[in-house]
This record gives C-alpha cells, sequence and structure tokens, in this order.
C-alpha cells in the first residue's frame, strides 16, 4: 500500500501560532450574510528535500502561483479550495545548477478562521488537506531519470487581509505543505501575495 506505515512530521510551531490565533477568537460570531471570494496569488515555494546541510549553499525556491476561493459564513469562520502550481527549475549549489530540478502542485480544501478587527487588516489562520504531485528530475553523464510521487497531507497556514474596499482586497500569507511517499517524509513552505474579489 502506497505510503504505508510512515509517519507524518507535526510542524509544532505552526500548530501553536494556528491555536494562538484560534485562541484569540470571541466565543461568538456576529451574524453576518456569507460572503463568498475568488483571488490570485503569486510568490515563492521552496522544497528543501535536498537541503541535507542547509548551509552548503543549496536553493529550491521556485516562482509559484495560486488560484483560491471560498465561503465566509460569518466574521470569523470559512471554508475555502485552492489550487498552487509552481514552475519547474533546477536546484541550485552555491548557484551552479546540481542537475536536480522539480516541479510541485497540491489541490487543497480547508477550514479558515479570522480574527475580527475593527481596520483593515484581518489575520487568518486555515487547516485542511491537499492532494500534491512532486515531478523530480535528475541528470548525471548524460543520463536522465526522472519520477513523480503523488499523496494527499496535512496542510496548515496563516497571514493578513487587508481590505481595501467593500470588493477587493490583498493577501500575504505562508502555507506550510506535507508531503510523503514511501516511508520518506518531506515538507514544502510557500509564502504568496494575492489579490481577491468578494461578492
Amino acid at each position: 500500500m502506497k505510503g504505508a506505515g510512515r509517519k507524518v512530521k507535526v510542524p509544532y510551531g505552526a500548530v501553536a501560532a494556528i491555536g494562538l490565533a484560534l485562541g484569540a477568537l470571541p466565543l461568538r460570531a456576529e451574524a453576518a450574510d456569507p460572503a463568498g471570494y475568488v483571488g490570485l496569488g503569486l510568490g515563492m515555494i521552496s522544497i528543501p528535500f535536498a537541503d541535507a546541510a542547509p548551509r552548503d549553499g543549496t536553493d529550491t525556491s521556485l516562482l509559484a502561483g495560486s488560484l483560491y476561493g471560498g465561503l465566509r459564513f460569518n466574521e470569523i469562520f470559512g471554508i475555502e479550495v485552492g489550487y498552487i502550481k509552481s514552475a519547474k527549475g533546477d536546484v541550485k549549489r552555491r548557484n551552479v545548477d546540481t542537475g536536480v530540478g522539480y516541479g510541485a502542485d497540491a489541490l487543497y480544501g480547508a477550514v479558515v478562521a479570522h480574527v475580527p478587527t475593527d481596520g483593515a487588516l484581518t489575520p487568518f489562520a486555515k487547516v485542511g488537506v491537499h492532494r500534491w504531485e512532486l515531478d523530480a528530475v535528475a541528470q548525471s553523464g548524460g543520463v536522465r531519470e526522472s519520477v513523480s510521487v503523488d499523496g494527499t497531507d496535512l496542510l496548515l497556514g496563516g497571514g493578513v487581509d487587508w481590505a481595501l474596499d467593500d470588493s477587493w482586497s490583498i493577501r500575504a500569507e505562508y502555507v506550510y505543505l506535507h508531503y510523503g511517499e514511501a516511508g520518506v517524509d518531506g515538507k514544502a513552505h510557500v509564502f504568496l501575495v494575492g489579490l481577491a474579489r468578494t461578492f
């Protein structure tokens, strides 16, 4: 069975941050009409699978984009679905190509909790699952090998929404994506800035 027996490493720092955010929520949410939103994001993704020695100058960061949409049931709680995709690129060590390249994408669903404020900035945290696919390529001595793996794992995230007006907002967020295959645990760090429209 795929992924049988593997252990999921929980990012306790991220869990603690989300716990603090949820603990700051009021016990009751004010009644409000549900509001939907859709948005686009742009940023960076890094999958440090080649970073066994973080000080060796290895760089696994790639350009990434996202498409997301959701429904806020009230001023606090909502749900969101989205898609994150990286560009395909090479892993570098001290700015030199290593012969290893990768591309990744993730389709996710999450529960989102907002911290109500009186200003334009609204912090939020989200937890959910994502269906991921990772394509890796290694080239050495004229021989090119490729592998594609996929699975379903934990997603954690958080950030802030900045309301420009009643319809438009800017989002800055960090997303942690866990992934694993055949007993090997991995992780991805995603930093995105997005523009969303509420309707």
